[in-house]
């Protein structure tokens, strides 16, 4: 019979989940930016509005997230 041992180098480090996160709000907050222009252009002050809302919520997740990243390495 064999035991399972776990490789503790290979396991993920707490960083690479929030990069991942970081990189999702920042590409959320582009997105935002984008659907804001869009939506000016086209005379859509309600999707204009809610692009903003949407490129706020992940520019602040994002430096929340990055700042936790400081905190913990």
């Amino acid at each position: 019979m064999s035991s399972h041992t776990v490789d503790r180098e290979r396991l993920p480090s707490m960083d690479e989940p929030l990069d991942a996160v970081d990189t999702l709000l920042t590409g959320g907050g582009a997105v935002g930016i984008l659907l804001y222009a869009v939506a000016l252009l086209l005379g859509h002050t309600e999707a204009a509005t809610v692009g903003v809302g949407i490129g706020v919520v992940c520019v602040l997740g994002a430096l929340t997230v990055r700042s936790v990243v400081r905190t913990i390495g």
